[in-house]
């Protein structure tokens, strides 16, 4: 009888701890928080663009703010918003909430160059014209 009792008390002890196991297992990704899996910026990065689609996928992510703004999440996992840049460095911070309070914040530094775009006045234009119309009739001779 007490052979048959240690057995019982030994395999209740091996399902219990197999099961808490399981469950710390299970939890893993709670445990971490919320998080940014994928994005399609990086921190120190240089545009010359005046604004930029930002995309991310995210972790155990319930709320996510961009700059203070409450952004939607699609399919429970992705963000998609349009930042506008001013000129120079610009910060972006991404902060993001779980179901159990955790909150998360990321911060990416980018920098916003502005080029000097020259635009051809008309004289500039008639004068590439001619230019091209000469080399055209001296390639056409040889």
């Amino acid at each position: 009888m007490d052979f048959r009792k240690n057995i019982f008390k030994l395999l209740g002890i091996i399902l219990f701890i197999a099961i808490a196991i399981f469950s710390y297992y299970q939890y893993r990704f709670y445990r971490n928080g919320p998080e940014i899996e994928n994005i399609n910026i990086k921190d120190h990065m240089r545009i010359i663009e005046p604004s930029i689609e930002i995309k991310a996928t995210l972790l155990n992510t319930k709320a996510v703010t961009l700059n203070g703004r409450v952004i939607k999440i699609i399919d429970n996992k992705k963000i998609e918003e349009l930042v506008v840049f001013s000129p120079g460095d610009n910060i972006i911070t991404i902060g993001l909430k779980d179901n159990f309070g955790n909150t998360k914040s990321y911060s990416y530094d980018i920098y916003y160059s502005v080029e000097d775009k020259h635009y051809k006045t008309l004289e500039e234009i008639k004068l590439d014209e001619k230019n091209n119309s000469e080399d055209l009739i001296i390639n056409n001779n040889n």
